[in-house]
């Protein structure tokens, strides 16, 4: 199994062309260089899960490399999904809002969160460890036959 998270964001400072470059590289080429090297050493009956966002769907004004990175994310994992098949599984969990340090200025500042946590119909930001259930799940043999799938794991976010 490989998991690729990788995954940085600049905020408002992405519309810089250096800025939105290292983005791009980080959360896209990066999984892409991953991915290829894994797929000489993986054995068959293998899974690749990379790691997207409820931007890939959604877009985001203030962190546009990184909703386009997301996207990206998602498409080549359909492409990969593809050329690795039969042997390799290749799906994306979308994630919503996860309680980590990249979101710690908007979970402390009620006036930012608040609209967010109105959105999610489960009504909580998602800890860590429960992003790891269906990323597991998606490498377990009970998903032998999901490949290209995208999972979002948003507690709901996407719904609204």
């Amino acid at each position: 199994m490989l998991v690729n998270c990788a995954g940085v964001s600049r905020d408002r400072d992405e519309w810089t062309a250096e800025s939105f470059a290292e983005v791009m590289s980080i959360n896209l080429l990066s999984v892409m260089a991953v991915c290829r090297a894994a797929r000489s050493c993986m054995p068959a009956g293998g899974a690749i899960i990379n790691i997207a966002s409820m931007y890939s769907t959604v877009g985001a004004a203030d962190r546009p490399a990184y909703a386009s990175s997301k996207g990206a994310v998602v498409r080549l994992t359909k492409s990969l999904a593809q050329e690795y098949a039969p042997a390799i599984r290749v799906n994306v969990v979308a994630r919503g809002w996860i309680v980590t340090s990249l979101s710690q200025n908007f979970l402390s500042d009620p006036q930012a969160s608040w609209p967010i946590l109105a959105r999610i119909p489960v009504g909580r930001w998602v800890q860590p460890n429960k992003i790891a259930d269906p990323i597991l799940c998606l490498a377990s043999p009970a998903a032998g036959y999901l490949t290209g799938g995208v999972l979002p794991v948003d507690g709901g976010y996407l719904t609204v």
